[in-house]
């Protein structure tokens, strides 16, 4: 039955929504890189995962892409903005997990990466060259196979080179990216896989077996070396196929471990003894209230229903989404800050965020009200709009209690939808 669960899930359009939205953070997907070309770009990213693209094929179409960025392309991986020494650390940050910002400027005093490590890789994106189009901001981007990238201070040309290996020898004319790809996703590219289950382990489990997940080095080992490296071999072993690799972690007893911890592990944050909580995301939060309340959220420019998740950029107007925490998407490294505030606080307790809806005359509660089902369905059907679950014995006979309680039959109806929908089991993944 979970594994008929899991593929249901994986068939439904809220899993690309949702993977389009991560990476989109990751590939920093905003108008201060990209202008108009945010929507494309999340189109091409929503239909990757949709149709499961293995994980090297995806990452190799990112690499070599060619093409306008007003156009449903993997090209908005590469801005105007972006120059050869700017995408070395990019795609090491994203594809291999090695942040070599320090390199940038000098060889790091405790790690393997050189500065000539760095130059090297940079050198493979010299040919990269954009050129405008018909639209205001439009830009297509095409290679100059001629192009070599220059040392910023010898002014002597640099060899590409792939990292931590040798040096490729080019044929006239040719792509220097597309060997790079290749090497990149090679299954015997020790970096890879690792970066990219970590990637996927950290947000099904919480803790990644690296973090940062971008910072492997020497001196930050894995948590469990093991794990890493099974789970690295099993997502070579099944081809890049991400949903395989997604499916066998959710069928882990590990990842079903309750988040109630035990006297013994209460502490532990590392070694997954239990299930670790976390809040909803922005966005999360944002669509488990419209859809728990029946009432979506109106974003501007937008037609009623599109959903938090599906929002193409963090630059459409939401004080719900800034305030608890979307990503900016200023770099790769821009990860959610999951803050607590007082902010938040009264946003849930007294703002309209919550209380516009469940008072909502199209809501969840008018409606039913209007159907004449009873006090005691309508409790029901609240606690499964909110918590996926009947609810208890208890819950019922207080419920009850405190509708006939209140001042009116609606009033005491909207009192038992907000305790939901601010109690921790709906603003918790747990």
């Amino acid at each position: 039955k979970r594994e008929r669960l899991v593929d249901a899930l994986f068939a439904r359009p809220e899993y690309a929504d949702f993977w389009s939205l991560k990476y989109g953070d990751l590939f920093t997907n905003s108008p201060q890189f990209l202008y108009n070309g945010t929507a494309y770009y999340q189109t091409w990213l929503r239909d990757a995962f949709s149709k499961n693209k293995p994980y090297d094929q995806f990452a190799r179409e990112l690499l070599t892409s060619s093409g306008g960025t007003y156009q449903a392309l993997p090209t908005n991986f590469y801005t105007v903005q972006k120059k050869p020494e700017d995408m070395a650390t990019f795609v090491s940050q994203a594809f291999l997990g090695i942040s070599l910002e320090c390199a940038r400027c000098h060889d790091h005093p405790s790690e393997k990466w050189k500065r000539d490590d760095f130059m090297g890789l940079a050198a493979f994106f010299s040919q990269v060259k954009f050129k405008g189009g018909a639209r205001n901001n439009e830009r297509f981007l095409y290679i100059d196979p001629e192009k070599e990238f220059v040392h910023p201070q010898t002014k002597l040309s640099v060899a590409a080179k792939f990292l931590g290996a040798d040096y490729p020898e080019f044929q006239p004319q040719e792509d220097r990216r597309a060997r790079l790809a290749e090497w990149l996703t090679s299954s015997s590219n020790p970096y890879f896989a690792k970066a990219a289950v970590n990637r996927f382990w950290k947000e099904l489990m919480g803790p990644g077996t690296v973090e940062p997940v971008d910072d492997f080095r020497v001196t930050n080992p894995p948590s469990h070396p093991e794990l890493l490296e099974r789970l690295a071999a099993d997502f070579v072993e099944l081809k890049f196929d991400v949903q395989k690799l997604m499916k066998r972690i959710l069928l882990s007893r590990t990842y079903q471990l309750s988040a109630k911890p035990n006297a013994t592990n209460a502490d532990d944050r590392t070694a997954y003894s239990h299930y670790i909580l976390r809040r909803l995301s922005a966005e999360q939060m944002a669509d488990a209230i419209s859809q728990a309340t029946g009432v979506p959220e109106r974003y501007p420019y937008f037609y009623p229903g599109k959903r938090a998740i599906q929002l193409p950029d963090p630059i459409v107007d939401s004080y719900f989404l800034t305030i608890f925490d979307r990503s900016t998407r200023e770099n790769a490294t821009c990860s959610r800050k999951q803050s607590a505030s007082i902010t938040q606080s009264l946003n849930l307790v007294s703002g309209e965020t919550i209380n516009g809806k469940l008072r909502h005359e199209k809501g969840a509660i008018s409606r039913l009200v209007r159907e004449g089902k009873s006090d005691k369905e309508i409790v029901e059907y609240l606690t499964l709009a909110a918590l996926a679950r009947f609810p208890t014995p208890l819950e019922t006979r207080l419920a009850a209690e405190g509708i006939q309680k209140s001042n009116s039959r609606r009033e005491g109806l909207e009192d038992f939808g907000w305790a939901l929908l601010n109690s921790k089991a709906f603003l918790y993944n747990h």
